[in-house]
């Protein structure tokens, strides 16, 4: 059996999109075997650099501490639901 650890952060939009090309592919060409031999491990990943990537990407200014501080209470809450979700099956 296959792993594949995908880190991500839960609110970027290029890896959204990524997580959703992957599988595609993963399906094309597999089909239903592939649950059978490869396991797909999505890790939310939640530090300061991502955070200021998504600051940057949206033009937000990087001394705006409030909105830095939301974003981070944000990515932390989705990177806690995704890690839920894992838990439930």
């Amino acid at each position: 059996m296959i792993e594949i650890y995908l880190f991500v952060n839960p609110l970027g939009k290029h890896c959204f999109t990524l997580e959703q090309q992957l599988l595609q592919f993963i399906e094309e060409e597999y089909g239903k075997t592939s649950k059978e031999k490869m396991q797909f491990r999505f890790l939310p990943l939640v530090n300061l650099q991502t955070i200021g990537d998504v600051m940057q990407r949206n033009g937000i200014s990087q001394n705006d501490l409030v909105t830095r501080n939301h974003l981070f209470s944000t990515t932390y809450s989705a990177a806690l639901d995704c890690k839920a979700a894992q838990f439930q099956g």
